[in-house]
């Protein structure tokens, strides 16, 4: 079962998502600055933190360019099953995150009604 959930993972679709990636990583990382800059919560990451503390625009540098360059670099090896597995569950889990993001905002707009 799982070996053809993969299978199907066509070129076209490893692209898509890869892009999906990146487009969530941009959505958190600015959602994350004005959960920060709300004081509503922390960076979790210890090393985003440090980069956060830096200021926003090394925040999202190294966020942005440190995402693009691995994708562009899983985007190389789509061919091995391995990197299909490890894009699916950096997508999954990026779902997982922008679902926290939008429980806090439902809870702001919902706690300022």
């Amino acid at each position: 079962m799982g070996q053809r959930i993969l299978d199907a993972i066509t070129p076209q679709l490893y692209l898509i998502v890869l892009s999906l990636i990146f487009s969530f990583n941009l959505v958190d990382g600015l959602l994350t600055l004005l959960w920060v800059y709300m004081g509503i919560a922390e960076e979790a990451n210890p090393i985003m933190a440090y980069f956060l503390n830096l200021g926003p625009l090394y925040f999202l540098g190294i966020k942005i360019f440190g995402v693009a360059a691995l994708l562009c670099f899983v985007h190389r090896f789509y061919d091995m099953m391995l990197a299909r597995i490890l894009v699916m569950l950096v997508f999954l889990s990026y779902l997982f995150v922008l679902g926290i993001h939008l429980r806090l905002l439902v809870l702001i707009v919902t706690l300022n009604s």
